[in-house]
């Protein structure tokens, strides 16, 4: 029995945005997103945030957000609030207690700051290690976001405390890659990630290369606009499945309603669900599994 992961609503992609450091150029990527219903994940330092009545110098381009602007901006939106590390430093170079520290107090200052669970980190520098990771599991977190690109858009199914994206904005592959992922026939599933910082389009004045993408992934009946957690839980959700010996009952024992393609149909399972699929010729006892 061969049984394919389906996304949401029956599509077979999903597009996932992410934008490092909480920046004040945060908000003009928050407005394009909002406008085309499009979600991102936003990975902060709570200990990194611009100190109340400080102000940047003129001509500095990499602003970070104050506290109450952040919270301004991101608090009341669906985006996702990801760890980024306490003060940004890169986890491979710290010791044990240092790491953990950073870790856990990041993640612990950014759910009293934004009243919600934060499940998600981005590796500061892209550094990972083995003691990282294992902290992580430990720790409860979901993923954690590399900067390793992959240039291609085969969905990634294991392995999230290595997640990699398919590319960068500031990449000239970019719009050509977000195409032909647009362009490609849905016989497969197929996930366009991306990460960057809101600074590097100032920098770069490509703010319109972001509007076109935004604009092209706007199709909410072909693809799928996840946040990097509800991708993960999603895919979590989808290997969860169980099925009778018979093949023909798949139980879903998670709270995520799960879409699968079995036998050329696309069938849902609701949380907590059991159903019967067709097409499977295997019998108990001589009779058909029935719910």
């Amino acid at each position: 029995m061969e049984r394919t992961l389906v996304f949401p609503g029956g599509r077979m992609k999903a597009v996932l945005i992410g934008y490092d450091d909480g920046l004040e150029q945060d908000e003009r990527l928050l407005e394009i997103l909002d406008r085309r219903r499009l979600k991102g994940t936003f990975f902060l330092s709570a200990g990194c945030f611009l100190p109340e009545g400080m102000h940047y110098a003129p001509g500095e381009i990499h602003r970070r957000l104050t506290l109450e602007r952040a919270v301004a901006l991101y608090a009341d939106r669906e985006h996702e609030i990801a760890c980024h590390g306490l003060f940004h430093e890169d986890f491979s170079l710290l010791d044990g207690a240092q790491a953990a520290y950073q870790l856990i107090e990041d993640r612990a200052r950014l759910e009293r700051i934004f009243h919600r669970i934060i499940r998600g980190f981005a590796y500061p520098y892209g550094n990972t290690s083995a003691p990282t990771e294992a902290m992580l599991a430990a720790s409860g977190f979901a993923y954690a976001r590399t900067v390793q690109l992959t240039h291609e858009t085969i969905p990634q199914t294991d392995d999230f405390f290595h997640f990699r994206v398919t590319t960068r904005h500031r990449l000239p592959e970019f719009l050509p890659l977000a195409d032909a992922f647009l362009e490609a026939p849905d016989t497969r599933p197929a996930v366009f990630g991306i990460f960057g910082h809101t600074y590097e389009l100032e920098r770069d004045q490509n703010w319109l290369i972001m509007e076109r993408f935004a604009e092209r992934m706007a199709v909410p009946e072909k693809i799928w606009s996840c946040t990097y957690l509800d991708y993960v839980d999603y895919i979590r959700a989808f290997q969860a499945l169980r099925t009778s010996c018979c093949g023909s009952l798949v139980e879903n024992p998670s709270g995520t309603p799960v879409w699968f393609r079995q036998h050329g149909r696309v069938y849902t399972v609701g949380q907590g669900q059991t159903i019967q699929t067709e097409g499977n010729e295997a019998y108990q006892n001589g009779e058909r599994c029935r719910v």
